[in-house]
C-alpha cells in the first residue's frame, strides 16, 4: 500500500515558509491576502499497517515538540481526493541537505 505522511508545524509554532510564500506572492502581484499552509512529506510504499506507519512518522520522521503528523493511506480513490499539492525538485537539481549524511 502507498502511504502519505504530511508533517506540519505544530499549532503553537510559526509557519515561516508559509509567511514567505504569501509575502512573495504579494510582491509578484499574484495575490495580496492569501492563506498559505506549508508542510513537508513522504510517500512510503510497503506492506505496513496504519499503526506501523504512524509509529514511523511519530518516532523517526517528525519532531513531536514542534510538528504535527497526518498519515493517510493512498488507494486510487484517495489519490484523487488528496488535498496536498506536492512541489518536487526539478530533475537534475541536487538537494544538498538530503545528500548530507
Amino acid at each position: 500500500m502507498l502511504w502519505e505522511i504530511d508533517i506540519f508545524p505544530a499549532p503553537s509554532q510559526p509557519d515561516f515558509r508559509a509567511k514567505q510564500v504569501a509575502k512573495d506572492a504579494a510582491a509578484l502581484g499574484i495575490a495580496e491576502n492569501i492563506t498559505v499552509k506549508t508542510a513537508y512529506g513522504y510517500l512510503i510504499q510497503g506492506d505496513l499497517t496504519e499503526e506501523q506507519v504512524q509509529t514511523l512518522a511519530d518516532q523517526l520522521l517528525a519532531d513531536s515538540v514542534v510538528e504535527t503528523v497526518e498519515v493517510r493511506g493512498l488507494t486510487p480513490p484517495a489519490l484523487e481526493r488528496s488535498p496536498a499539492l506536492w512541489v518536487l525538485p526539478k530533475p537534475g537539481v541536487m538537494d544538498t541537505a538530503a545528500a548530507t549524511p
